[in-house]
């Protein structure tokens, strides 16, 4: 199962996010975890205990730890993109947890106080 909170933050013509994933894991250990992103994010940035490698493959990453995690896992993911701030739509998709059986979640949204 996996718990994602995605926030993202809008100010002049750059668009900052950030995801914490909270994984619960049952039954076995996991060594590795997949998390989609849309292809336009960059500077993309993971955080979490015992990282070994990140590998991305098209939107989806691919994430391996050192040992295997046990119980549970919290992975934290930054990235940014800019944006044209005259007229522009916003995708505001997020992360997403590939392979789990149930994802639920939450966005929150800043935007700067001189966007309309």
């Amino acid at each position: 199962m996996a718990d994602v909170f995605n926030l993202v933050t809008i100010g002049d013509g750059l668009v900052g996010g950030s995801a914490t994933i909270r994984y619960g894991i049952v039954n076995q250990g996991v060594q590795e975890f997949r998390v989609t992103l849309p292809a336009h994010c960059k500077n993309v940035e993971f955080t979490g205990p015992n990282i070994r490698r990140k590998e991305q493959s098209g939107d989806a990453w691919t994430i391996t730890l050192q040992d295997k995690a046990w119980g549970g896992y919290t992975l934290v993911l930054t990235y940014d993109y800019q944006f044209d701030p005259k007229g522009s739509t916003l995708d505001l998709a997020g992360a997403h947890a590939l392979d789990v059986e149930r994802e639920s979640g939450s966005l929150g949204l800043m935007i700067a106080a001189s966007l309309k």
